[in-house]
């Protein structure tokens, strides 16, 4: 008979009933279950793990319980008078288990989990103390002031094109005018709301355009709401409407008196600054007054998701804030043009309304001699097909080779819109799945071609038809695999032999 042991731990359970089975490299307490992994394949005596439900003694008398879940409760029992004992007296094993061949250490604690995790973390925690620092974002000694924990899994639970957002804006590679300018040179450096120049990544939450601050001030009324929802501390609600509505012209020590109990908050909040708070950059002493008021209040609520909520509706403020710029910029109007588009389009025509007659056709010189009023006042059809007539006469005059035909010619500017097609739209998700098909189709017809032409390889070999003048021939007639097939066999001289 088999001998059997419960255990109120389905994964020791399992590990256990397994031991010859490698762990996953993210497992957690890794070191562990190695360790006890080991011990169960050199036990002399083969035996069998079950699961026993633990602390029932909470829930049943002890004449309710089975044996086992008596022996459980007595076994976890002893397991915290040890504990206990431990702690009061300072009397811990050591961290290197026996059997232990190899131990990796980051940072001088030893890894028990996942390395990969584990080395990544604090490589990234390294790099992003020194960015920050050198970015002038965070200063080196307020870097372990934030919580981290929490823009991490926020990021890590929200759609994968928001993360991508967040991260292209701490980083300043987007779309402002500001680097437009800088890679185009033709982008006015300007907010396309309010005008000011230049237009930086950090003027995306300082804007103060009327209809970008109604925005603003609508998107804190919904922060309020939420933070009511949470049953959020009234004083605390109260003290961070005042300072986001300030935008940044406001300390929120300043909103509170040194004897109030989130005096010490709000001079964390001040020394990172609104930009950090704004972007999610919350410190963590929000994760401890939130823990703080949920045991005074006995709410049910857990820190770490309240803060979770907060750095998320946070971050939802700047993004409407970049949400509402974008569509002042591309947003299109009735005519089917965006802000952008209309402004190119009427520099245009101001630059064309300076053409010299002589550099036209006779035929042709009638386009100068419009109402230029009733063009401006016109609809932006109108003004596309006068553009467009203006540009073929300038082609036809450059043809009959009069001088100054080409004065006018601008290559940068075209009458129809270029479509939007952007990272993370419907246009380039499409092809992007293209593409990734027609690469799934090359390594399938090259598999199969692999397979007719395998045996065959030494004779292809003696004709000259190497891997390296074989694939690339391959990728080239992708659809035609029976007349590949049949251009390799008339090679070698060798009857063709479609596949179907």
């Amino acid at each position: 008979m088999t001998p059997r042991f419960g255990c109120d731990n389905k994964g020791v359970v399992h590990h256990g009933n397994h031991p010859w089975r490698p762990l996953p490299a993210k497992q957690g307490q890794a070191d562990v279950l190695r360790y006890y992994q080991s011990l169960v394949r050199t036990c002399p005596m083969k035996c069998k793990m079950y699961h026993v439900h633990g602390h029932l003694d909470r829930y049943l008398s002890r004449a309710e319980m089975t044996p086992a879940e008596i022996l459980n409760c007595e076994c976890d029992a002893l397991a915290g008078d040890a504990l206990r004992w431990a702690v009061a007296n300072g009397c811990y094993i050591n961290r290197f288990l026996p059997g232990e061949d190899i131990v990796v250490s980051v940072n001088g604690c030893k890894v028990t989990g996942s390395y990969e995790r584990a080395i990544t973390r604090h490589w990234g925690e390294k790099v992003g103390r020194e960015h920050y620092h050198a970015k002038d974002i965070i200063p080196q000694e307020l870097f372990d002031e934030v919580y981290w924990d929490g823009v991490e899994k926020v990021l890590s639970s929200c759609p994968e094109m928001f993360s991508v957002w967040a991260t292209k804006q701490v980083s300043g590679f987007f779309g402002h005018n500001h680097l437009m300018n800088h890679i185009d040179g033709h982008t006015v450096d300007a907010c396309p709301n309010c005008g000011c120049h230049p237009e930086r990544p950090q003027h995306i939450i300082f804007c103060r355009d009327p209809a970008r601050s109604a925005v603003f001030n609508s998107s804190v009324d919904r922060l309020v709401e939420w933070l009511a929802s949470q049953r959020t501390d009234a004083s605390l609600t109260l003290l961070l409407s005042e300072y986001l509505r300030g935008r940044g012209d406001v300390l929120m020590s300043s909103l509170c008196t040194p004897r109030s109990q989130y005096y010490g908050l709000a001079e964390m909040v001040d020394s990172l600054g609104f930009r950090n708070i704004l972007e999610g950059r919350i410190p963590r002493l929000f994760y401890d007054t939130r823990l703080a008021d949920i045991k005074r209040r006995h709410l049910s609520k857990h820190a770490g998701h309240w803060c979770n909520g907060l750095i998320l509706q946070l971050l939802q403020i700047t993004h409407r804030q970049w949400t509402f710029r974008n569509g002042t910029v591309h947003l299109k109007g009735p005519d089917g043009l965006s802000p952008r588009q209309t402004t190119a389009l009427v520099r245009r025509c101001e630059d064309l309304l300076w053409t010299d007659p002589s550099t036209l056709l006779d035929e042709d010189r009638y386009l100068l001699e419009l109402d230029f009023d009733d063009l401006g006042d016109g609809t932006s059809a109108s003004r596309q097909m006068w553009i467009s007539e203006m540009e073929a006469a300038a082609a036809a005059a450059r043809t009959a080779g009069l001088e100054g035909a080409d004065d006018f010619v601008d290559e940068s500017y075209s009458a129809a819109p270029a479509p939007l097609d952007t990272e993370g739209s419907i246009r380039f998700r499409r092809r992007r799945r293209r593409r990734s098909g027609c690469i799934e189709y090359i390594v399938y017809s090259i598999s199969r071609l692999m397979e007719e032409v395998y045996p065959l390889w030494p004779r292809l070999l003696l004709c000259g038809c190497g891997k390296e003048r074989l694939l690339p021939v391959a990728v080239l007639t992708l659809g035609s695999y029976n007349d590949l097939l049949g251009w390799i066999l008339d090679i070698i001289n060798l009857p063709i032999r479609k596949k179907q």
